[in-house]
């Protein structure tokens, strides 16, 4: 199961998932913008 991480780089939060081959990028969001929005069916929770 992938673990899903945030990470605040300066003024951008950058949210990923990854397991032990590979990292997904799943969303970049500048610390102006209070929210992410899941892509329609894609929420992990989903699944």
């Amino acid at each position: 199961m992938p673990q899903l991480r945030e990470l605040v780089l300066a003024r951008h939060v950058v949210l990923y998932a990854h397991n032990a081959q590979e990292a997904v990028l799943l969303a970049m969001r500048h610390e102006r913008q209070l929210t992410y929005q899941w892509p329609a069916g894609s929420h992990p929770m989903d699944h």
